[in-house]
């Protein structure tokens, strides 16, 4: 079994190796000259390798120092991070947590579940983003943000280490105004000649099952921006229907579908790096999605 190097040894180091003094190193790690001496000695023995050579004004590092460094670096970073989110979430001090969302719906979707976090936790804070899913995929992979809630399933990204869970699907289908379905005759289910012949409003991320009925004559990046066109009686689009009628009143819209394209359910996932560990208060809040 190998040998488990003490962590204080690292971080010995670490104060060694970037102020060159064992003086200096002393006063950070808040040790002895001799404890500081003594733990560059036990790691060089552990390693089996010389890692400084004493000058007369300061230590110089050797190549194995210098390979090692990078390394120690960054598991030291990334332990003292996770300590400190540990308390600053136990304290109940202020903390953010950081989510992008692919959709509008997403972040329609969170609403509810951030306040009632911060009705518990009124001192942690949120950041929400509206990015592509190729952008939040690359976000996440290098730990700019902690969670994705997307309708698109991150496996489309193979190379990318993530872990998701399904939190819930909903039913999509064609919707209009009521009065721009008397208008143009629109019932229940229509035809796909039918259907071509109506103004199609969708978002740019709209997927190929609507593309291969029609492509979209008006074209936006916003939910909202759909939701308000559609209210003009601008035309047909396509989503969830629950989440324009909670914008417009549930006597605004009525929903229809189109013969031989029966549309899929959304799934709404969240996506979270398995590489990176979360944030307590991050592992919370996902606890809270999860129920």
């Amino acid at each position: 079994m190998a040998n488990k190097t003490n962590l204080n040894l690292y971080r010995t180091f670490l104060a060694v190796y970037e102020t060159r003094s064992v003086r200096k190193a002393s006063e950070l790690t808040g040790t002895t000259h001799s404890a500081v001496s003594q733990n560059l000695k036990e790691l060089g023995k552990q390693l089996g390798v010389a890692l400084f050579t004493p000058l007369p004004r300061g230590m110089e590092p050797s190549s194995y120092a210098d390979s090692l460094y990078p390394t120690i670096r960054s598991a030291i970073d990334t332990i003292d991070g996770g300590e400190k989110n540990v308390r600053t979430f136990n304290e109940n001090t202020d903390s953010v947590i950081k989510i992008i969302c692919t959709t509008n719906f997403a972040g329609y979707y969170l609403t509810p579940y951030i306040a009632m976090f911060r009705d518990r936790y009124p001192n942690i804070k949120f950041d929400i983003l509206n990015k592509s899913i190729d952008d939040a995929a690359e976000w996440l992979e290098r730990g700019a943000t902690h969670l994705v809630l997307s309708v698109v399933p991150l496996e489309k990204f193979p190379n990318f280490g993530f872990k998701q869970i399904e939190l819930q699907s909903f039913p999509q289908t064609f919707f209009t105004t009521a009065e721009f379905a008397k208008a143009n005759k629109i019932e229940e289910t229509i035809s796909k000649e039918k259907f071509n012949t109506l103004p199609f409003l969708a978002l740019r991320t709209v997927g190929y099952f609507v593309k291969n009925i029609k492509e979209p004559d008006i074209v936006v990046d916003m939910q909202e921006n759909i939701i308000q066109l559609v209210a003009k009686s601008a035309g047909v689009s396509f989503g969830i229907l629950s989440v324009a009628k909670e914008t417009l009143g549930e006597d605004i819209l009525v929903g229809f579908e189109v013969e031989g394209h029966k549309p899929k359910d959304a799934t709404l996932v969240c996506a979270y790096s398995a590489k990176i560990a979360l944030p307590k208060a991050v592992s919370a809040f996902l606890t809270l999605l999860k129920a």
